[in-house]
């Protein structure tokens, strides 16, 4: 995966996220996409996102989670 790539889906999954569950989704991207991600920066990321630069703390917990958790469909 690509950042572009990566923060296209950020958005999107932020964009479509229900009221009240944005942050929510923000994890649940860091979660889903756990492996992906390692190789890249989180910081261009979520700047290529347009999303609030401190949404990378939020991924990177998500990231450290990924190993504990998994997504229910």
């Amino acid at each position: 995966m690509e950042t572009i790539e990566a923060a296209n889906i950020l958005l999107e999954m932020y964009r479509w996220a229900p009221d009240g569950e944005k942050v929510a989704h923000i994890h649940l991207f860091g979660i889903k996409y756990a492996r992906e991600l390692e190789s890249l920066s989180l910081a261009d990321v979520v700047a290529h996102s347009g999303l609030s630069k401190s949404y990378v703390t939020e991924v990177n917990k998500s990231i450290n989670l990924a190993k504990y958790v998994s997504v229910n469909d």
